[in-house]
């Protein structure tokens, strides 16, 4: 017998648009069975279809059904089973000791042995369809879809074709579909085959399937399952033109490249670039086109084949604009900074630039590819230069903007010290006072005296708006203020003239200071050498709560009064 062996090729997706599929012969095997159904016998659309033994058949030798046990899923689908599409398909026939499937035609599901208790599953059969006219055809494609595994090529499905009636055959390979995602069903799988030019024009030509397995117990399903078979012929149309560009706006003096993208087999080409170097191609896919003189400018390109062509004009397809290299400039979110602070940069170069290379120094990053780079930190006080190059298809600007940046150094951190509920902090240009991290409004004194308890501290800002954190302070209760036991307040409240006596022990060299309640001192003065009392004039105070804070060599005490 006469045997060539070809590789069968799968091909997933459409055919080329402008080539349509005249279909001429079909097999659908819908034969409206469920199961157990042979293949040998069964009267299709075109004729009777029949299973001969090659070599040597086992007594359980699997068979070719024809059912819907494995049923024509899509293509890209898993295998399944019964619906309403029957398939031809290898399957194992009835058998004692067969524990899978006793009573046979499970689908694309075979018997792989081992051979026990004398039921062999040994299997080579060829499945063979009815004479098959191809009188009048010539570029035959066979297509359709399969499943396939077995094990290699000892438990194996192959396509076959005769040119004389059957008498010899040729073998088409088939390649195993995937089994990975549709494990153990199976994925249905579209091929497509183009016959030689043999199987042209005659009256004798053949289709067949052909399996065979041993029994040595080892074989992955599915065995084999086929559905939809078709033989058809390439009608062939005229072209449809399309192209594309990479770009189709940019500088003058570039070149650029064209890319046929037309459906329908052109074998010609007419291309016209208006405004271009050169001006026409005959190319299919025209590279190095040069723009040189700024403007607007049409694309046509004209595609043929032997059936006809066609033609496509883009009016304004391409614009070339006058450039020129980038001239740099940039900004920032701030130039003027404190200590360990960040800012973004801007990119405010002019004529288009493509491309950015930045510098800053003294920064963290010290230099970033970005157009517009965020985040840039500066951690050490001094003066900073930036750079910035920039580049486009016409050259490169490059810019040092020196001392573009000036950090501030951090003022040292303030402390506070606390005599009662009297807070103090060391020297600063600005204060803000903070209770329980919260920002206690109009406390902007360098002495703030406490009205609640709670945690405390003070925020100092210098003469470049640079900030700095105190230590944090507790004051623990309002109840008692310091001091109230040695000087005395009357009348509190007061409305006129308030009096303040302190014991004669305090009264040397003593100082009197008034806060209202956001920490404002309001007066200031000493007692006299002689005098352990003094009488102060509190007409002109609002009304509110204040502070009396005596300063001795004892130490410092607060009271508190109203003034109504």
């Amino acid at each position: 017998m006469k045997k060539a062996y070809l590789i069968f090729s799968l091909l997933f997706g459409a055919y080329h648009l402008s080539i349509a599929q005249t279909i001429f012969w079909t097999e659908n095997f819908n034969n409206g069975c469920t199961a157990n159904c042979p293949a040998d016998g069964y009267a299709g659309t075109n004729g009777v279809w029949t299973v001969a033994d090659i070599g040597v058949q086992g007594n359980v030798a699997n068979q070719f059904f024809i059912s819907c046990a494995e049923n024509g899923e899509p293509v890209g689908q898993c295998g399944a089973g019964c619906g309403n599409n029957a398939t031809l398909h290898v399957g194992s026939v009835p058998c004692q000791f067969c524990f899978f499937c006793p009573n046979g035609d499970c689908g694309a599901a075979y018997n792989a042995g081992p051979a026990i208790f004398g039921e062999d599953p040994t299997t080579d059969k060829r499945c063979v369809s009815p004479m098959i006219s191809t009188v009048g055809y010539s570029a035959i494609t066979l297509s359709g879809k399969y499943m396939e595994q077995g094990q290699g090529t000892l438990d194996n499905a192959d396509f076959e074709y005769s040119t004389d009636g059957g008498t010899t055959w040729t073998t088409i390979i088939i390649a195993k579909s995937n089994n990975a995602n549709c494990s153990p069903q199976g994925e249905w799988t579209a091929f497509s085959y183009l016959l030689p030019a043999t199987c042209n024009n005659i009256l004798t030509f053949k289709l067949a399937l052909r399996w065979a397995n041993n029994d040595d117990g080892v074989g992955t399903d599915p065995s084999f399952a086929i559905d939809d078979i078709e033989l058809s012929v390439q009608v062939q149309t005229a072209p449809i033109a399309g192209l594309s560009t990479p770009i189709q706006s940019f500088c003058d003096s570039t070149c650029i490249s064209f890319t046929d993208n037309s459906t329908g087999a052109p074998t010609s080409y007419l291309w016209t670039f208006t405004g271009a170097v050169p001006a026409t191609s005959t190319l299919q896919n025209p590279t190095n086109i040069c723009y040189n003189l700024p403007g607007v400018y049409d694309v046509q390109l004209i595609v043929t084949n032997a059936v006809g062509s066609d033609t496509l004009l883009l009016p304004s397809y391409i614009t070339v604009n006058p450039c020129f290299a980038p001239v740099v400039n940039i900004a920032a979110t701030d130039t003027f900074l404190c200590e360990k602070s960040c800012i973004d940069f801007f990119d405010l170069s002019t004529n288009s630039p493509t491309s950015w290379q930045w510098t800053f120094t003294g920064a963290s990053p010290p230099s970033s590819t970005l157009q517009n780079p965020t985040n840039v930190c500066f951690n050490l006080y001094g003066t900073y230069d930036v750079t910035l190059v920039a580049s486009n298809a016409s050259g490169t600007g490059n810019t040092t903007f020196t001392q573009f940046i000036t950090v501030f150094e951090n003022p040292a951190a303030p402390s506070v010290t606390q005599v009662g509920n009297t807070l103090f902090s060391s020297p600063a240009m600005n204060y803000q006072w903070y209770l329980n991290s919260n920002i206690i409004p109009n406390a902007v004194q360098q002495v703030y005296i406490a009205t609640q308890a709670g945690n405390y501290y003070v925020v100092i800002t210098d003469s470049n708006g640079c900030q700095a954190a105190s230590n944090q302070v507790t004051v623990t209760s309002m109840m008692d203020l310091p001091g109230k036991d040695l000087y005395l307040l009357s009348p509190n409240p007061v409305h006129n003239l308030l009096t303040i006596t302190l014991y004669h022990a305090l009264a040397d060299k003593a100082m009197l200071e008034i806060y209202d309640v956001h920490g404002r001192m309001v007066s200031s003065m000493a007692f006299a050498n002689d005098q352990n009392s003094m009488v102060v004039d509190a007409s002109k105070l609002n009304s509110g709560i204040y502070f009396v804070r005596v300063l001795t060599k004892a130490g410092i005490f607060t009271q508190k009064f109203s003034k109504h």
